[in-house]
């Protein structure tokens, strides 16, 4: 399922990606500066993060730990030959162990809603690399059925969480519900989890589908990190037949706009890249970036898909240049959605 962008030679884009995941092995394993969103029970429920988190304790937060181990597999599986593999491997190694996850699951059992949607989507979107890579790389099978455990924990809960949430989740961070079903939507089209794949297909429908036109004047707020529009439209191309998408599509975008203005759904500038949450922008170009290309892949040879690959292109130079080792805040966990972008990992085929 994997697919290769078309727009760049292989040497460059390895080139590009080991550049980048260079910086993920930087941080992998750094503990401090740490952020836990803790729910304590008693007044000695509290310990060091790599104790209450032995595989992803690093990156500044669980989340962040948990997408870097995704971008190291996935180029890993992109580049078995690059110069990184013995870091990778080493690195993937000392993280994924039985013992580490059993420490994981005793973290998540009393704590039912943890990373919740985020962060398990980002999980299960690992596990769905690994399996991907399984059949070539015996390695990321035996990692994967360590995983294992974790990921049935993980999925059962997402599927809990998502048959009882009562509406959408439109904000721009974590906590937006269409971003998580639509990679979680992979990793069912991945493992083949018709389950998961009816449950997501029918909320999403409910959800979004009569959210037209969306106002996109309203976007993007001052901590976005994801575009609530984008990702609705992103989602749907998933789980809607193509001939309904294109009707939806048309209406739920400013499709005059597009076409006839210049001053649309331009890239934006973080203004403090040092500021957590105003480093949000950067990620918001490079998530944009992925999400205008998979939507106007899905739109069709029409000037409106033109017109969003352009779009996309002008939003994947921002976020990439945005990206400097030396910005803890951002590099920490922009690195995993330039290697999404770059590797094309929106692409996944259909059920």
């Amino acid at each position: 399922m994997i697919n290769p962008p078309s727009n760049s030679d292989d040497s460059t884009l390895q080139s590009n990606c080991e550049s980048l995941i260079s910086i993920s092995l930087e941080c992998l394993h750094q503990e401090f500066p740490n952020h836990i969103q803790h729910f304590m029970q008693t007044d000695g429920d509290i310990s060091a993060p790599h104790e209450m988190h032995p595989a992803f304790f690093g990156c500044f937060d669980w989340h962040s730990a948990v997408h870097n181990h995704w971008a190291l597999v996935r180029v890993l599986r992109f580049f078995p030959e690059t110069r990184l593999q013995p870091e990778i491997i080493a690195a993937l190694d000392t993280s994924f162990t039985s013992k580490n996850i059993v420490g994981e699951i005793d973290y998540f059992v009393p704590r039912e809603r943890y990373e919740m949607p985020y962060g398990v989507a980002w999980f299960l979107m690992l596990c769905a690399e690994l399996k991907e890579g399984s059949s070539k790389q015996p390695q990321m099978k035996q990692w994967l059925e360590i995983l294992e455990p974790l990921e049935v924990l993980l999925s059962t809960r997402f599927l809990n969480w998502l048959e009882t949430l009562p509406a959408p989740i439109r904000g721009g961070e974590h906590s937006q519900s269409a971003f998580a079903m639509g990679l979680v939507y992979d990793w069912a089209v991945i493992t083949d989890n018709k389950t998961m794949l009816e449950a997501i297909d029918k909320k999403a429908r409910q959800f979004y589908l009569t959210d037209l036109p969306w106002p996109f004047r309203l976007e993007p707020s001052a901590y976005d990190f994801l575009s609530p529009g984008l990702a609705e439209a992103d989602l749907l191309r998933r789980v809607v037949d193509v001939e309904v998408y294109h009707s939806w599509v048309e209406d739920f975008l400013p499709t005059a706009a597009i076409k006839n203005e210049s001053t649309w759904l331009k890239p934006v500038e973080s203004i403090d890249p040092q500021d957590g949450k105003l480093a949000h922008w950067s990620g918001l170009n490079l998530s944009r970036a992925w999400m205008l290309h998979s939507i106007g892949s899905s739109c069709g040879r029409s000037e409106v898909a033109t017109k969003l690959s352009q779009l996309a292109n002008e939003h994947q130079a921002a976020g990439l240049n945005a990206i400097k080792a030396t910005e803890y805040a951002g590099s920490h966990w922009l690195v995993s959605f330039a290697i999404y972008l770059l590797t094309r990992r929106w692409k996944v085929s259909s059920p």
